[in-house]
C-alpha cells in the first residue's frame, strides 16, 4: 500500500476547445498512437500514466459533452462511444479513467442548479478533470451509504471511507454519494487537494492497473452548501445519467475487445504457423485459421454496431426526452 502526495497540476492554459463531432473524433485518432505507445509497460509496472492524463487534458476530450450554452461541443452519444472505444483499443486504463467524468458531466446537466452548471462546466472546459469516490467495502449493497455529510457550528463537514474510486487520483473535482442529517441521498463535490481528503494509491486489480482506483478517506472535510447536489429529484424523473455511465462502459469493452482482435491477427500474420493438414504453407492460407480469425471479426464489429446503434437510441431519447415517469419509450 502507497500514498500519493502528488496532486494534480492546476490547468496553467485551457485546453484546446473541441467545436464539433468529428473534430472531437479527429482528436481522439490522434491520441490513438500517444496512448499505444508503452502501453503495455504502463500495465506491466503500474506506471501510473500522468503524462498522458495531461495530454488527453489538454487535447479537450473532457468537455467534448458540456451543452453548447456553456460553451462545450455537446457531441452525440454516438461520438461519446465512438471517443471512448478509441481510447480503449489504445490503452484500456486510459479509456477507463475518464468514464466516471462523464457521468457525473451528464448528471450534473441533469439535477444541477444553473450555478453550479455554470461553475463546474466552466472548471470542465478550463481543464479540471473529475473522479470518482466509489461504493463502501464490505458485503453489503452498494446502496448503501456510511459516509455522512453532517451540519456543525463549523458548517458542511464530510467523513467516510471509499473505494473503487477511479480517476480520483488523477482529478481536481472528486464526487461522491453521501447520506446527510435527514438520511438523504446527496452528491457532494469535494475538491482534491481539500483538507481532510487523503488519496491511497492501493489499487491492486489484474487488468487496468494503472487507473489508481483505490481508496479515498474524508476526514472532516469542509464542503460549501453549493458542493451539495439533491439526488432525489433523480430518482423521481427518467434521466440518461445511468445508461450513459452504462453506453460508456460497454464502449470501454469494444475497444478493448478491437484490441484483443488486433492483436490476434497480429500474431497470426507474423508468428503462427498452418494446421498440418491444411495444405497451406503459411497460416495466413490456412482456410481454418482463416475462418477463426473471421469470425472473430465479425462479432468484434457486430459488437460495435450494437453499440453504436445503443448510442443513437439514447441521442433519439435525449432529442425527446421523457418528462413523466410513468411514459414508455417504444
Amino acid at each position: 500500500m502507497s500514498h500519493s502526495h502528488t496532486l494534480p497540476r492546476a490547468p496553467s492554459t485551457a485546453p484546446h476547445h473541441i467545436r464539433t463531432d468529428e473534430e472531437a473524433l479527429e482528436v481522439a485518432r490522434q491520441l490513438v498512437p500517444v496512448f499505444r505507445r508503452q502501453a503495455a509497460e504502463r500495465d506491466r509496472h503500474r506506471i501510473l500514466p500522468w503524462d498522458e492524463i495531461e495530454r488527453y487534458t489538454a487535447s479537450g476530450l473532457g468537455g467534448i459533452t458540456v451543452p453548447r450554452a456553456y460553451g462545450g461541443a455537446d457531441v452525440s452519444y454516438a461520438t461519446l462511444a465512438e471517443v471512448f472505444a478509441l481510447l480503449s483499443a489504445a490503452d484500456p486504463s486510459l479509456g477507463q479513467i475518464p468514464q466516471n467524468h462523464f457521468a457525473v458531466l451528464q448528471l450534473l446537466r441533469e439535477i444541477g442548479t444553473a450555478e453550479q452548471q455554470q461553475r463546474w462546466f466552466g472548471d470542465v472546459l478550463s481543464g479540471h478533470r473529475i473522479g470518482n469516490a466509489g461504493p463502501e467495502k464490505g458485503p453489503q449493497s452498494i446502496a448503501q451509504v456510511s459516509t455522512r455529510i453532517s451540519r456543525t457550528a463549523q458548517g458542511l463537514r464530510l467523513n467516510g471511507t471509499r473505494f473503487y474510486s477511479t480517476g480520483a487520483l488523477f482529478a481536481h473535482w472528486i464526487p461522491l454519494r453521501a447520506l446527510d442529517d435527514t438520511d438523504q441521498a446527496v452528491q457532494v463535490w469535494v475538491r482534491r487537494d481539500a483538507a481532510g481528503v487523503e488519496v491511497v494509491d492501493d489499487w491492486s486489480g489484474i487488468g487496468q492497473r494503472t487507473t489508481a482506483s483505490g481508496t479515498v478517506r474524508f476526514n472532516d472535510v469542509p464542503v460549501a452548501d453549493g458542493d451539495v447536489v439533491a439526488l432525489v429529484p433523480a430518482a423521481q424523473r427518467p434521466g440518461l445519467a445511468g445508461p450513459v455511465s452504462q453506453l460508456i462502459q460497454a464502449a470501454i469493452d469494444a475497444g478493448i475487445a478491437q484490441a484483443a482482435f488486433d492483436d490476434a491477427l497480429a500474431f497470426v500474420q507474423t508468428r503462427t504457423r498452418p494446421w498440418t493438414d491444411s495444405g497451406a504453407t503459411q497460416a495466413t492460407d490456412d482456410p481454418y485459421i482463416i475462418q477463426e480469425v473471421g469470425q472473430l471479426q465479425i462479432e468484434v464489429a457486430a459488437a460495435h454496431q450494437v453499440l453504436l446503434h445503443a448510442a443513437r437510441e439514447l441521442d433519439e431519447i435525449a432529442r425527446h426526452p421523457v418528462t413523466d415517469a410513468t411514459s414508455v419509450v417504444s
